[in-house]
């Protein structure tokens, strides 16, 4: 009997610490993903964002996305994000103009001067709404964001990526009804952060 208990606890033992292990290497495996790089991060700025998207009345989405992108490249660890209200009086001082996507001898004479060794410049290219129905509506709100990278020294877009959000609503019921119950910017806003920190995760590739 003693045997037989000594046996069990052993069993016991042995699979406590085999899933404690495997515990620990899911854990480890997910820290590896967002673990900083070996090498120092690469200095960027982001600068000109177009939109090529209906706004559906929101202001300000192209400077509101390179806010997000912002955040969510710096928070790969992968970056040193030049600071946007720097890059504002940098532009002020050079009379630089910035409407729209920045152009690679233009990206050039910004990185030198910013001290960046890439410039990242994009443009919103879709926010849309939709409904799928199951049992009842659930209306969603799509966003896409383009982005290419250009290198400072050679002037050339090293890297070019689209980022995908989505947003649902908590309400049911059709689209227009869920714009009317839910605050379109806070909508779309939430719709176009997912997209920004989607494009960012596809960008560490090119520079782990």
């Amino acid at each position: 009997m003693k045997i037989k208990l000594k046996v069990i606890m052993l069993i016991f033992l042995v699979m406590v610490s085999g899933c404690a292990t495997a515990d620990y290497e899911k854990k480890t495996a997910r820290h590896d993903i967002k673990s900083s790089p070996t090498k120092a991060p690469l200095r960027i700025a982001v600068i000109g964002f177009d939109v090529h998207a209906e706004t559906y009345g929101v202001k300000r989405i192209g400077s509101k996305t390179e806010e997000m992108l912002n955040t969510a490249l710096l928070r790969t660890g992968y970056f040193d994000v030049v600071d946007r209200r720097y890059i504002k009086n940098v532009l002020e001082e050079q009379k630089f103009q910035t409407s729209g996507m920045v152009d690679p001898a233009t990206a050039v004479k910004l990185g030198k001067i910013l001290g960046a060794q890439a410039i990242v410049t994009g443009a919103v290219t879709e926010i849309g709404f939709s409904a799928v129905s199951f049992i009842v509506n659930i209306p969603k709100c799509r966003a896409s964001i383009d982005v290419r990278i250009i290198d400072v020294e050679t002037a050339k877009v090293i890297a070019a990526e689209t980022g995908d959000g989505r947003s649902s609503a908590t309400v049911g019921g059709d689209v227009h009804s869920a714009l009317g119950k839910k605050d379109a910017e806070l909508w779309i806003s939430e719709a176009l952060r997912k997209a920004s920190e989607d494009v960012a995760q596809k960008i560490v590739y090119y520079f782990r």
